[in-house]
């Protein structure tokens, strides 16, 4: 919280940060309701907002069938709204669909890829006007992107005029300026939002450049930042398994962020995704960092029930 100088009645800017609710239909509800139940003044979803799969749910005979949490699931069609909202709170996306439109669509990668990026779209569109809904008009609603969410939803989040997305730019939130960028270093899932790290720390830099001194900044990057506990995670080989290394897994780090110190900031908080090995919070010199553990499992696509 910022801007409450000693012995001042003006209450400090409050903010509530979240992210890696990856599709959670109940997640992004409880986001929305934390501004009511902190009295926050701006709510900050960090990222990593799309879902991991779809979940086909075929349709015969007037009942409905789907594979879910592991198990085959089957019920009448009138049950669809249950159906797909126990589908939904595990950030799934369930689709209703026939064994010819099934069959057709597990040989045909593109229409699939298509598919998945049209329902995270459609979920987002949703979500932005729930917020619209939902929030107390004073309440500012910022949903900035991570590297597991499609450039796709980029469009939704810039045409809406109630959610605000300030990526790879300096926001003016009051009393404190953040600079949101949800690109990582390369990973083995090679996702959209990826550079090589002189790419990315260039990036951090050039955007942080306008910050004036002085300046309060929160870093609402995605990537966490270097050797803070928060970046720990296990080395992977190109068969995405644990590299041993002196009977050890090995770990890496992404480095990129170590050079991102705004100039003449007199402090910095970090907001970022962290991993899913590392610890939830740490203090550093340069100011507190907090994290919500990302899941590290890629996007895909469920099997068929």
């Amino acid at each position: 919280m910022w801007g409450k100088s000693k012995g001042s009645k003006k209450r400090e800017l409050r903010i509530y940060f979240a992210t890696d609710i990856h599709g959670s239909e109940v997640c992004f509800r409880k986001f929305l309701a934390a501004a009511k139940v902190y009295q926050a003044d701006v709510i900050i979803l960090g990222g990593d907002f799309a879902g991991k799969a779809i979940v086909p749910v075929l349709t015969q005979d007037g009942m409905l069938r789907a594979r879910v949490g592991g198990e085959d699931v089957t019920v009448p069609e009138a049950e669809w709204d249950r159906l797909a909202a126990d589908i939904g709170k595990a950030g799934l996306y369930p689709v209703r669909m026939d064994a010819a439109e099934l069959g057709q669509l597990s040989g045909d990668e593109e229409a699939l890829d298509r598919m998945f990026r049209d329902e995270i779209a459609a979920q987002l569109q949703r979500w932005c006007d729930l917020a619209a809904e939902r929030l107390d008009p004073s309440v500012r609603c910022i949903i900035t992107p991570g590297n597991d969410d499609p450039v796709d939803a980029d469009a939704v989040l810039a045409a809406h005029g109630r959610v605000e997305c300030p990526e790879l730019e300096l926001c003016d939130l009051g009393p404190v300026t953040m600079a949101s960028l949800g690109v990582v270093p390369t990973t083995p899932w090679n996702t959209e939002r990826e550079c090589t790290e002189d790419e990315l720390a260039k990036q951090i830099s050039d955007m942080l450049d306008p910050l004036p001194g002085g300046r309060p900044c929160i870093l609402n990057l995605h990537c966490p930042p270097y050797a803070s506990g928060l970046d720990d995670a296990p080395e992977l080989d190109v068969t995405l398994k644990p590299v041993i290394r002196g009977g050890r897994p090995a770990s890496s780090r992404w480095a990129a962020t170590r050079y991102a110190t705004p100039s003449g900031a007199t402090s910095r908080w970090w907001a970022c995704t962290g991993t899913s090995t590392s610890r939830a919070a740490r203090r550093r010199s340069a100011g507190p960092c907090v994290s919500t553990r990302a899941a590290t499992t890629p996007p895909g696509c469920c099997a068929a029930p």
